[in-house]
């Protein structure tokens, strides 16, 4: 069961990488992203596995999340329809 469920804009996301201790290689790599209701931001971390990694920038999703090891964590993504932007002739 999710505990929370929305329409969120993805407004930020950035790629790090993981490093072992004592190593300079990247051991693997996660995602901080940003999301929006149009009222709060908020910042999640998730693995390149998850769903909401794949989300494109600026566009709604219908997402839910559910705590998994005391984090908050993306479960579902589904794409809203939106506007196309107008192309130029």
């Amino acid at each position: 069961m999710e505990c929370l469920h929305g329409n969120f804009l993805v407004v930020s996301k950035n790629e790090k990488e993981i490093k072992s201790k004592g190593s300079t290689e990247a051991s693997g790599k996660y995602f901080e992203i940003g999301l929006t209701d149009g009222i709060t931001v908020i910042q999640i971390t998730a693995g390149a596995e998850n769903p909401v990694v794949k989300c494109d920038m600026f566009k709604r999703y219908n997402m839910g999340f559910d705590y998994v090891d005391k984090k908050l964590k993306c479960t579902s993504v589904e794409a809203l329809p939106g506007r196309e932007p107008v192309k130029d002739k």
